[in-house]
């Protein structure tokens, strides 16, 4: 899976379909994309809830390519751009997999192995999601933590999830991201 050509289709299909109005800031990093790719290497996850659709669906589903039998649901609370996002999934020959608004995810009682949270354009209304995240699923990873977060906000989760017993923790792989995207572990650290 070549990630670099995945990002870079992405890019140039949301500049076309969105002209004006593409911002690349809100998506994935390359960096970002092979450090989440090494996350789910690592722990190997049988089940995966993605909240926040867009690049992070297109590397997710790239990533499951070779794992075929891990199940996969998305969240997404803008169901125009949830269209937009499966058309090109489709285009990249990827499984479009389970998308559910994200009242529908919040209503559902299903555990995940592992669950990734692109802040973007709505961060807060999946901050306030945290609960339940932490309580559903067993590894969590945050999208542009301690960035693109206003700092009330990320002073906000950082309080609520060690006040739980998770420490979020900058994963390596994304440190060096010249756009400042950093992903964050924050349960099941030792």
């Amino acid at each position: 899976m070549n990630l670099e050509n995945l990002l870079k289709r992405y890019h140039e299909a949301g500049a076309k379909t969105f002209p004006g109005d593409w911002d690349p800031s809100y998506a994935l990093s390359l960096l970002a994309s092979e450090e989440l790719c090494r996350q789910l290497d690592t722990l190997k996850p049988k089940s995966i809830l993605e909240l926040g659709s867009g690049s992070s669906s297109v590397v997710v589903r790239a990533w499951l390519k070779k794992h075929p039998d891990v199940v996969l649901v998305t969240g997404e609370h803008n169901p125009e751009w949830i269209v937009w996002v499966k058309e090109h999934l489709k285009g990249e020959g990827l499984e479009e997999r389970t998308f559910k608004s994200m009242a529908d995810v919040r209503a559902g009682k299903e555990k995940f192995d592992f669950c990734f949270v692109d802040h973007g354009p709505a961060m807060q209304t999946r901050l306030d999601d945290l609960s339940w995240i932490i309580v559903r699923c067993d590894h969590l990873v945050l999208d542009d933590w301690r960035t693109q977060v206003k700092p009330r906000h990320t002073q906000r989760v950082d309080r609520y999830l060690r006040s739980k017993g998770l420490v979020p923790v900058i994963l390596e792989g994304s440190r060096s991201d010249p756009v400042q995207r950093a992903l964050a572990y924050c349960k099941g650290l030792p």
